[in-house]
């Protein structure tokens, strides 16, 4: 037997990213919209951001969500992620002599899409295809970092369970971090996502400016980084980032163009 309220759910659903996509907007205006109540535009909305399809700002502005730009990708050869990424991830494996790898937020955690690895006879395992919560580590952080500050407050308000016995949930100290990956544009964690592995991380930006993808090394702890390359590693990981979000149409801003 056919669900009718379900696939009305998801008929209405896509109304309103069609809405959003269109001109982003309040829950209020797009219920008006696509002529819903606005109980039933919230609950959907509501839905549709725990799966990172759209993404509501802090003031009340729903847009388009990492969920929904990711599968646009994948839909376009042409601006696959995963494709325009691949031979960046190879050049850092090399140049780091450790796994490089993305991954993308659903919701609210990361799925790591891709990963490559080196001929080191001791390597990290595989993580393509899993997640884990935006607070296990450096990639969940990077991309945390750049959501709005009624997102991360309420992040920070739900149960933050500990991947690892090493895995920092206090609240304050997670906006400390937040804090330096907004000023310094990447983050190490050390055992956090999984115990023995390291990870340094910097995001990934679309050619709006909006954070789609973290990018990252890892390896394991007691030989990453080696010894003195801690800040060349992090360099190494920023560039590779900054060149997949070039090639995604990404142009940083300076304080010269902002003021054209």
């Amino acid at each position: 037997m056919r669900d009718v309220s379900g696939v009305q759910s998801v008929e209405r659903s896509f109304h309103l990213l069609h809405a959003i996509a269109q001109e982003p907007a309040s829950s209020s205006e797009l219920a008006r919209r696509v002529a819903l109540s606005t109980s039933t535009a919230a609950r959907l909305l509501a839905t549709l951001a725990a799966e990172g399809a759209v993404v509501r700002s802090a003031d009340g502005v729903y847009r388009v969500g990492p969920g929904i730009l990711a599968l646009a990708a994948a839909a376009d050869p042409g601006h696959n992620l995963i494709e325009i990424a691949t031979g960046t991830l190879l050049e850092l494996a090399a140049e780091l002599g450790e796994s490089a790898s993305l991954g993308i937020p659903i919701g609210d955690e990361m799925q790591y899409v891709a990963q490559m690895n080196t001929s080191n006879p001791v390597q990290v395992r595989d993580w393509v295809g899993t997640r884990a919560p935006l607070h296990s580590g450096a990639p969940g952080l990077v991309v945390l970092a750049s959501l709005p500050t009624d997102r991360v407050d309420a992040y920070l308000s739900g149960d933050l369970v500990p991947t690892t016995d090493f895995n920092v949930t206090d609240p304050a100290e997670i906006r400390r971090r937040l804090s330096r990956v907004r000023r310094e544009g990447f983050l190490w964690s050390h055992q956090e996502g999984a115990e023995g592995i390291s990870v340094a991380a910097a995001p990934v930006h679309n050619s709006a400016g909006t954070v789609i993808a973290s990018l990252q090394a890892w390896g394991p702890t007691y030989r990453f980084p080696a010894a003195g390359n801690a800040e060349s590693t992090s360099e190494a990981v920023i560039d590779a980032a900054g060149r997949v979000s070039t090639m995604l149409g990404y142009r940083e801003r300076t304080e010269s163009s902002e003021s054209v």
